[in-house]
């Protein structure tokens, strides 16, 4: 597998903290994947989870999403590196 992508993860600039997580299915013909991250944070440093990212106070859920979607395209057309984790083969 190759090296995974490291997607930014940001303090939630509030008391209460609602994030929004992105599902990413890629399909090779063979196997279904799934795009992960790695955690750059302690204390869970080098754990894998979908991306994700803290909504502001003045976000909407779906704006906030699709700038999400955005910047995720946007790292994962800049690194050409294999992002994609295999979920479940049948062989």
């Amino acid at each position: 597998m190759g090296e995974m992508i490291h997607f930014p993860q940001e303090e939630p600039d509030h008391k209460v903290a609602l994030s929004t997580s992105l599902v990413v299915f890629g399909f090779d013909g063979v196997d279904l994947k799934i795009l992960l991250a790695k955690s750059s944070r302690p204390p869970f440093e080098g754990a894998l989870f979908l991306p994700s990212r803290y909504l502001k106070a003045s976000e909407e859920l779906l704006l906030s999403a699709k700038k999400m979607f955005f910047d995720l395209s946007q790292l994962l057309h800049q690194n050409k590196h294999q992002h994609f984790r295999l979920v479940k083969s049948d062989s």
